[in-house]
């Protein structure tokens, strides 16, 4: 028996909102009912996760720091601007100086390993203050920490442009810099705020679950010989596919799994579940030689998660993983080191428990 995990993807989400004169209180209107709809959308998604709203002009201000969904919304709708005081500068470094710092913040105090920190950056593209060396910094920041492996900080950055202004490369270059090389994928443009609020939501996905069904080792009962083992077909949601060297998808219940002829998959959960819930999947390997195996009963966990702390320290198990045949139970310490008394391992990117 193997378990295959599709844990939901947390994210810190960081709302970085440019509120200098050169946007109207329209728009500044527009740009919190986008935000609002943000939020909802991640509600909606099953996602868990943690809200902070940045503003900046010539200078930045901390709104609201890791607040839940429940508490972002509450205080949108409880101001009447999200502009405070007059400040005519658009400082990009003043927006991101905060911004890093709170990431930071969030790794120090031991958010889960598997939260992603997801920046949205918002301006009307025109800044008026020269980037400094803290630039830099940022820059270099989001580069050291753009891993996809779970396990691994993770921190993802889309910069939003609104209005006419960004028609001027000079502005348009200026924020893509803000994506630290991500420009192909994440940087957009928006004709107008009336617009922001389909941008921003649709920019929302949940978290995928990497791993790989032999495991990380080629000694356990999948591989029968030497040569390479690919897989042939597999059954999921009653239904069954073969698989292809490009993928192939299944969807049940609010599950999607894509599985790979060299064992790869990939598991998205949109489903909210309030305790974990087991789905079965068996598939069918093949050898070189043309020698065949079904693996029976593989366990689908979606777990029904909340936000913990990772310490770095070993502590108690604290994962318990039940047998499909009722003995006893599979238990796993909290960073996947192999317990003695039950001889079983889970894979260093939480995907794959296997013996």
């Amino acid at each position: 028996l193997r378990s295959v995990e599709a844990v939901p993807q947390g994210e810190d989400v960081y709302l970085v909102l440019d509120v200098s004169t050169s946007i109207t209180n329209a728009d500044l209107e527009l740009a919190r009912q986008a935000i609002q709809a943000l939020v909802q959308k991640y509600v909606s998604q099953g996602i868990e996760s943690r809200f902070s709203l940045v503003t900046f002009s010539s200078n930045a201000e901390l709104r609201v720091e890791h607040a839940t969904a429940s508490e972002m919304l509450n205080y949108l709708n409880s101001i009447s601007t999200l502009r405070n005081g007059s400040r005519t500068a658009t400082n990009y470094d003043a927006g991101l100086d905060v911004t890093q710092r709170l990431i930071e913040e969030a790794f120090e105090d031991g958010t889960l390993r598997q939260y992603l920190q997801k920046v949205y950056f918002i301006s009307d593209g025109e800044p008026n203050v020269s980037m400094d060396s803290s630039f830099s910094s940022w820059k270099a920041f989001i580069q050291n920490h753009k891993g996809t492996a779970a396990g691994h900080e993770q921190v993802e950055v889309y910069a939003v442009g609104v209005g006419n202004a960004l028609s001027n490369g000079v502005f348009w270059n200026e924020l893509l810099t803000v994506t630290a090389d991500n420009t192909a994928t994440h940087a957009y443009k928006v004709t107008n705020y009336s617009d922001l609020a389909n941008t921003l939501t649709g920019l929302v996905q949940p978290g995928v679950t990497t791993g790989v069904l032999f495991g990380e080792d080629t000694d356990n009962n999948d591989v029968t010989s030497a040569d390479k083992t690919t897989v042939l077909s597999a059954t999921f949601g009653g239904v069954t596919k073969a698989i292809s060297a490009t993928g192939t998808t299944f969807t049940y219940d609010g599950i999607t799994l894509k599985i790979y002829a060299d064992g790869r998959y990939e598991i998205i959960s949109t489903k909210s579940v309030s305790s974990d819930l087991e789905l079965p999947l068996t598939y069918t390997v093949k050898d070189a030689d043309g020698d065949t195996s079904t693996t029976q009963n593989v366990k689908i966990i979606v777990h029904d998660t909340k936000p913990e702390a990772f310490d770095n320290v070993a502590g108690a198990a604290d994962s318990v993983y039940k047998s499909a045949i009722g003995s006893a139970p599979i238990v796993l310490d909290d960073f996947g080191a192999r317990s003695a008394d039950t001889g079983w391992y889970q894979a260093a990117d939480y995907g794959v428990a296997y013996n």
